[in-house]
């Protein structure tokens, strides 16, 4: 097994070095892939979906938040944590929810 540590401020050393039109383009590629997954994991049913890019001094990142909504429409906040990486008891039906991984398979 290797274990391979990169930069934690990588991606701002990379805008630095190139500018950051390098990293606005691959926030865009980013976002453009979260969006299409989202779209394919079907996560606009949970609530008020959206992604955004913000610039970041030199460096971009991309955002996604998820505002949830109960059954009767109210809101039930910020809930793009628990798309993400799912929830271990789902507070109405009490069975786990499996998290869609949208962030991480975006970025791979």
């Amino acid at each position: 097994m290797v274990r391979i540590l990169l930069d934690h401020d990588l991606s701002t050393e990379v805008a630095v070095w190139f500018g950051p039109d390098i990293t606005r383009v691959k926030a865009g590629q980013v976002r453009a892939k979260a969006e299409g997954l989202a779209a394919a994991r079907n996560v606009a049913h949970i609530g008020d979906f959206s992604m955004t890019v913000g610039r970041v001094g030199q460096d971009h990142r991309v955002v996604m938040s998820v505002e949830g909504r109960h059954a009767d429409g109210s809101s039930a906040g910020e809930v793009a944590s628990f798309v993400e990486w799912g929830q271990l008891r789902n507070p109405w039906s009490g069975k786990p929810v499996a998290g869609k991984h949208i962030m991480r398979d975006a970025i791979s």
